[in-house]
């Protein structure tokens, strides 16, 4: 099998339902049915999943495999025991509640068979409501595709992009024997598959077909983001990392630090002393290389000016057009 599309699952069989439906019609409209098989892991959903998932069993047209969990097993090991279901050259996960675009889905099947295929396919996204409903903020969307060659410019551009799971395609040898060798079990292990691949193999970021994401609420997701945006767990995977030296590392943290700027901003909502117990959380916490501690404070100003800039800038050139369509 070339392409493994991993979903875990938990409570969410009106969204699951629509989307193996969606994946199924687009494996038998584009003749995929040899090349693409869905793996689904329900963590022990008290709901009609169960019941949904055995509806897409018993129906012939595509490769679905389905393991129902005895017990909740958490989301993390979920989807570590996903992975080590695949049997397949390449792995795509993708949330319950999460739309790949059929053009996207035929992309990477054309991708990954090339000669000098990718180890690592990440996509753009487009937020949307629980109904479906476009939110207005996205990811990449309108930037060109690109492709990385491996090493650390590679990891150092694309590894923060793997905060969002859903899209993200990996080469699953050798990143399954690693992943074992190294016991990496936090919320972001995504970041460490980016990171560890485009360390070893080329990348390719491929926005034209954004991927669908939905955004619950704070409540419905089930975890929170704590006192640092879970900021702590995203640099675990960067001190994992073998065969990047202190100063990269630091790049590495820096660089998500300013790309994933609300992480910690979000608190300035709470209160200045909120704030404040943010950036101390994440200078003092263990996961953070010495180098990060001393530059973030410093770093913290630069990335609220550079924001206030970029805002202010907008601000402008949306009055400029706005005038222009009046005109």
């Amino acid at each position: 099998m070339l392409l493994s599309i991993l979903i875990p699952t938990y409570n969410r069989s009106h969204f699951l339902r629509n989307n193996i439906e969606a994946l199924r019609k687009m494996i038998l409209d584009n003749g995929l049915l040899n090349s693409v098989n869905i793996i689904i892991s329900n963590n022990c959903s008290t709901d009609e999943t169960k019941l949904v998932l055995g509806e897409f069993q018993s129906r012939a047209g595509i490769n679905i495999s389905v393991f129902n969990q005895e017990e909740n097993i958490g989301s993390v090991r979920n989807v570590l025991f996903l992975f080590s279901k695949a049997e397949s050259d390449y792995v795509m996960f993708l949330g319950d509640d999460d739309y790949i675009d059929e053009k996207y889905l035929v992309g990477v099947c054309k991708f990954i068979t090339k000669p000098c295929a990718p180890s690592v396919i990440i996509p753009s996204n487009l937020a949307i409501s629980e109904a479906g409903e476009e939110l207005g903020y996205s990811r990449d969307v309108g930037l060109p595709s690109k492709e990385y060659p491996p090493g650390f410019n590679a990891c150092l551009n694309t590894s923060w992009r793997g905060h969002q799971m859903s899209g993200l395609v990996f080469l699953r040898s050798p990143l399954l024997e690693n992943m074992h060798e190294k016991n990496i079990c936090n919320m972001y292990l995504f970041i460490y598959f980016v990171a560890y691949l485009s360390l070893r193999g080329p990348v390719l970021h491929l926005t034209e077909y954004p991927v669908k994401v939905s955004r619950p609420s704070q409540k419905a997701k089930g975890w929170s983001y704590g006192d640092d945006g879970l900021i702590s767990e995203v640099f675990d995977n960067y001190s994992c990392l073998d065969g990047v030296n202190l100063v990269q590392r630091s790049l590495l943290e820096i660089k998500f630090l300013d790309e994933q700027y609300w992480r910690y901003f979000m608190y300035i909502k709470l209160g200045l002393k909120r704030f404040l117990r943010a950036i101390w959380l994440i200078i003092t916490d263990a996961n953070t290389s010495v180098p990060t501690k001393l530059l973030f404070p410093l770093a913290v100003f630069i990335i609220l000016v550079k924001r206030v800039i970029l805002l202010a800038v907008r601000r402008e050139l949306g009055k400029t057009l706005r005038r222009s369509v009046d005109i």
